[in-house]
């Protein structure tokens, strides 16, 4: 299976990005980057870095409000049916060109509910936007219980996004699995139990991406890969970075 190990955060972390693979920009969650600084952030970055671009709060919050120096159009709140929400995705998939970007997550906050009217506008969107060849990743927030959240990603065509280490994560099948890591202890660098938790998450699935949210995630990030890639062949085994 193919591993890509990376951090959320990539922008201020362009420097220490040796032995990475993989890394989020969420900038986009609050404003919209430059030209410049897309050519910029992209030429940091080895050519097979694994990219992926967070979609605008303007688009996955139902409560954003806009701020003066925030160009995202209002009016997509919460996955509106709207012109707004067909402008976003356009700004998306321009900015994802330029980065060379192929995965785009979706990351809805607490308010956004898993109620019926959110579900439908959630389907209207996803069925109205160009795909192309897009990673559409979705993490859910809040009371959507995971088993909900599998049934709306496999109806939709989305691939979900999940913390081996939540308490309340459950082992599913799949064969490309996204995984956010947010679950660990602040005073405590990660233990053994934990990285063989976050192994044995991935272990049937044919690509996995394991993304750091922590509040150290570079410093998590390579404390994993040295814990999968040490000398005990057995640890290792069937995990493939290139």
């Amino acid at each position: 299976m193919k591993l890509h190990v990376g951090v959320t955060g990539l922008s201020r972390y362009l420097k220490s990005t040796d032995r990475l693979q993989a890394g989020e920009f969420t900038d986009f969650e609050e404003v919209v980057p430059s030209s410049a600084t897309l050519k910029k952030w992209r030429e940091a970055l080895a050519h097979q870095f694994r990219i992926a671009v967070a979609a605008p709060r303007a688009l996955t919050d139902p409560e954003w409000r806009p701020a003066p120096a925030v160009k995202w159009p209002s009016g997509a709140q919460g996955f509106t049916h709207s012109p707004e929400a067909m402008d976003i995705w356009n700004t998306l998939d321009k900015a994802a060109g330029k980065l060379r970007a192929f995965t785009i997550i979706f990351r809805t906050p607490h308010q956004f509910r898993p109620t019926l009217e959110n579900m439908d506008r959630m389907r209207a969107f996803f069925s109205a936007i160009k795909r192309k060849q897009y990673r559409l990743v979705w993490e859910a927030s809040g009371l959507w219980s995971q088993q909900q959240i599998l049934d709306l990603s496999s109806e939709l065509g989305l691939i979900p996004a999940f913390d081996p280490l939540a308490p309340d994560f459950e082992s599913y099948e799949a064969d490309v699995k996204y995984f956010r890591i947010r679950a660990i202890n602040k005073t405590h660098m990660m233990d053994e139990y934990g990285f063989e938790t976050l192994m044995e998450a991935g272990y049937d699935a044919k690509r996995v991406f394991m993304i750091f949210a922590t509040h150290s995630p570079v410093k998590h990030a390579r404390q994993f890969l040295d814990f999968v890639y040490s000398d005990d062949e057995e640890k290792g085994d069937g995990w493939d970075n290139d």
